[in-house]
């Protein structure tokens, strides 16, 4: 894959999975808990706006969520999701060396919305504001929806 635009690009490979169920065999368990993984390697490039970025970049993140993942048609999906990423960063100090992040992250989705937040005060060194929070609507699934209603 790869990430482009003004401040800097990136190509990159990742993998991982979404809601593995590796507890099948618990059906109570397999139901309502699943786990989540991402790896990710690049090479950022500078930009326009960052003219000193980090030479190599990994991201991990993992989660771990809790929601009605064997609903019928009619049961509305919700999941509650809390993860970590330690992000390798793209700014780099005084010497060179790319400046580590890691993040908390907290998702709620409930029916088509679903709303995400994610800090850094876990890397103790928080001395403003690093917060973001983004706030979606799944369109197709209201889509969906409203044509089997119809």
């Amino acid at each position: 894959g790869g990430a482009a635009g003004s401040l800097y690009y990136e190509p990159y490979a990742q993998i991982g999975f979404r809601r593995l169920s590796p507890l099948e065999f618990v059906p109570v368990v397999s139901d309502y808990v699943r786990f989540s993984a991402l790896a990710r390697a690049g090479r950022p490039f500078s930009g326009a706006a960052f003219h000193q970025v980090a030479n190599h970049s990994y991201l991990g993140q993992a989660s771990v969520g809790i929601g009605n993942y064997r609903r019928t048609d009619c049961d509305t999906p919700w999941e509650i999701e809390v993860g970590l990423t330690v992000d390798s960063g793209l700014f780099v100090d005084h010497r060179g060396d790319s400046l580590e992040e890691r993040f908390v992250t907290v998702a709620l989705r409930y029916s088509a919305v679903t709303f995400e937040t994610w800090n850094d005060l876990i890397n103790q060194k928080d001395y403003g504001p690093t917060f973001g929070a983004r706030l979606t609507l799944d369109v197709l699934y209201l889509y969906d929806r409203l044509t089997d209603f119809y």
